[in-house]
């Protein structure tokens, strides 16, 4: 198990994959639109 820090809230999770960057789906599309939108 490896803590990790989401990237769009800062919440800290643990997870078996590193990959993961965020604590949840929701996180993970909020981050992905404002990209698109280019805040």
């Amino acid at each position: 198990m490896r803590t990790i820090k989401c990237l769009e809230c800062g919440k800290e999770f643990e997870d078996y994959r590193t990959k993961r960057k965020y604590c949840s789906r929701r996180c993970r599309l909020d981050n992905k639109y404002k990209r698109i939108k280019g805040e």
